[in-house]
């Protein structure tokens, strides 16, 4: 049996309560800029930061991708989104927002498991990163966590912060190849009125903190 199998049958009871309520298992990694391992741009790809003109055009050819609301976002410097391009045709995109992290930016899909940060402006939080399943495998994810590093260093950022569902085992795979560092874990159940939740031990990186699961309504909550 291998260990996929093994994950999968552990996560199972977890999987089934995201059917039918709200389950969150978060895995939280930082790293300093200085320490992250680079990855090159394998050769034909572009890595590009997104204007709001660009995002508009991307925004008409994959809107299950993309939408309105986060071209706000873009508009309103609430958040920046990078890309990868081979010859014009999308291959990755992420998304960097500096300083507090509001619940809407980290969650699994349902807005129930939102759950906010609070980090200084040094602090780069990168969420909704996507590499198209045509161009998995070539690491393309830590190509742009590497290119980033010049438009995010102007901006003053030193250090990134992200979670990572604790299920989803190829990007576990990839933040550590990074040098990406574990933090902590971040979880909820919830399933009518029961709430059950842990956080990390805050502060983490000196100066993170993180706020509740948006439905968390439990009174107290246990350190992950």
């Amino acid at each position: 049996m291998t260990m996929s199998v093994l994950t999968r049958l552990r996560y199972l009871p977890y999987r089934a309560i995201r059917r039918i309520g709200t389950a969150d298992i978060s895995r939280v990694f930082g790293v300093e800029y200085f320490e992250l391992r680079p990855t090159l741009l394998p050769q034909g790809f572009e890595f590009v930061e997104l204007t709001t003109e660009r995002f508009r055009e991307l925004l008409t050819l994959f809107p299950e991708l993309f939408n309105e609301s986060r071209l706000d976002d873009l508009a309103k410097k609430r958040a920046n989104c990078y890309a990868i391009f081979e010859k014009e045709i999308l291959a990755a995109f992420s998304w960097v927002s500096i300083g507090d992290v509001p619940a809407e930016f980290n969650h699994n899909g349902d807005l129930q498991a939102g759950l906010p940060i609070s980090m200084p402006e040094d602090t780069g939080f990168v969420h909704n990163v996507l590499v198209m399943p045509e161009y998995r495998g070539k690491r393309l994810y830590g190509a742009m966590m590497s290119a980033m590093e010049l438009p995010l260093h102007a901006r003053g950022v030193r250090r990134l912060l992200l979670t990572t569902d604790a299920t989803n085992e190829n990007s576990l795979r990839a933040v550590r190849r990074m040098g990406f560092q574990e933090l902590g874990t971040a979880w909820i159940f919830r399933l009518g009125r029961l709430t059950f939740s842990g956080y990390p031990p805050s502060p983490v990186f000196d100066s993170v903190t993180f706020g509740r699961y948006t439905g968390d309504r439990s009174k107290k909550t246990m350190k992950a």
